[in-house]
């Protein structure tokens, strides 16, 4: 049967949060000794809609492109969003179907709660990206905290008002730095002291999804048929995922990110210490520089104290932003650490090759809202830098 041609991304995202809300149905008049997975739902109709699933997701990243050059920043927003909680809840089923690849193979039957408990898992992926898909892209990131200065006190000055956006900016920028520290910090310190480093190493450098595919090839070979079935699945639905999280780093960022990351890991391991991933960031974000050119623009600037006031509102609003994104990337990294505890060899360095993407998309996310002179990444969002020169009517 031929696939499924969609026009649309809507199109699509139709289809495919309708097949996720079916995954954990139970069809009827299953034999009770059939062998069951997550929620109870019995292995093969989960195999099944897994692979179907996997087909539609696979059609998603050309068909959200639109969106994620769209010139609207809201847009990109809103289509990013999407795509990170497709990506943990694909993921989360990827880590299902591997589990189950592993009781076959052990031909072990998991317990009624180990079923209930991977089902409950789902479940919460499942909600999570059904809430996500219902909102509207041209909303953005409409879960923020949508902050106004409009009930605030007016500068009195045209000096208040460009203080005020100074202030603004060293909070955001402050508040950018300091979500992508503490939690790529922890990500990065991870992987490079807390464990096995070649595995890691490895995954670091096979972050090309040629690699990948052929690390999952490998994994399928020997095993039994439902078995195979099974990772051929994850397989597909690991690339999917892996595709969505290079589409939030932008055209040809791959080798770029991959190696900027590799060296931070591997300075981190020589080092010994967190403290070296903080100097990293704040090398790549240069906002001492952004602030003292800063200074120099609001000197120059012919804005109105009005705009300049309307600006400061958003940059307020880009540093909660952020922070809905970054939790969003948590709840993926969450599932990252659920998968930790499947054992097939090739399949673990995948699991560090994603951890891997997923730092580089928090890493450059942050470059990216605050948004000084950043190149050879997408501008998924309109960041602080960006958001002041247009306002303030500076070039360059």
């Amino acid at each position: 049967m031929a696939s499924k041609v969609y026009q649309t991304y809507e199109e699509a995202a139709q289809d495919y949060v309708a097949q996720f809300s079916a995954l954990l149905d139970i069809p009827e008049g299953v034999p009770a000794a059939a062998k069951r997975g997550a929620g109870d739902v019995p292995v093969e109709p989960l195999v099944e809609r897994a692979e179907a699933i996997a087909e539609v997701s696979e059609k998603m990243v050309p068909l959200a492109k639109e969106y994620l050059e769209s010139e609207d920043p809201l847009y990109r927003e809103g289509v990013s969003a999407q795509l990170i909680n497709q990506a943990a809840a694909e993921l989360r089923l990827a880590a299902e179907l591997l589990q189950i690849a592993e009781d076959e193979e052990k031909e072990a039957v998991p317990k009624a709660a180990t079923r209930s408990s991977r089902g409950a898992g789902l479940r919460s992926a499942i909600e999570t990206l059904e809430l996500s898909m219902q909102t509207n892209l041209s909303d953005g990131l409409a879960a923020a905290v949508r902050k106004t200065r409009a009930a605030e006190e007016k500068p009195a000055t045209m000096d208040d008002a460009k203080k005020g956006l100074q202030t603004s900016v060293d909070k955001a920028t402050k508040k950018i730095s300091e979500k992508v520290v503490e939690f790529g910090g922890d990500i990065a310190f991870d992987l490079a002291i807390g464990t096995e480093w070649t595995a890691v190493f490895e995954g670091a450098a096979m972050l090309a999804r040629g690699e990948i595919r052929q690390k999952m090839e490998e994994a399928k070979k020997g095993a039994k048929s439902l078995a195979a079935r099974a990772v051929g699945a994850a397989q597909k639905t690991v690339l999917n995922v892996y595709d969505k999280l290079l589409a939030l780093l932008g055209k040809d960022a791959e080798d770029k990110a991959r190696q900027q990351i590799q060296t931070w890991l591997k300075k981190i391991k020589d080092d010994g210490k967190i403290e070296v991933f903080d100097n990293l960031v704040a090398n790549l974000y240069r906002v001492d520089t952004f602030k003292k050119d800063m200074e120099e623009w609001l000197t120059k600037t012919k804005a109105q104290m009005d705009a300049i006031t309307k600006t400061t509102g958003e940059v307020d609003g880009l540093s909660d932003k952020f922070g809905v994104l970054t939790d969003q990337m948590g709840t993926f990294e969450d599932v990252l650490g659920f998968a930790k505890f499947i054992k097939i060899p090739q399949v673990m360095a995948v699991l560090f090759a994603l951890r891997v993407g997923l730092l580089a998309t928090l890493v450059y996310a942050g470059y990216d809202y605050i948004g000084y002179k950043q190149v050879n990444f997408l501008d998924i969002t309109k960041g602080v830098a960006q958001v002041i020169q247009e306002n303030l009517g500076i070039e360059g």
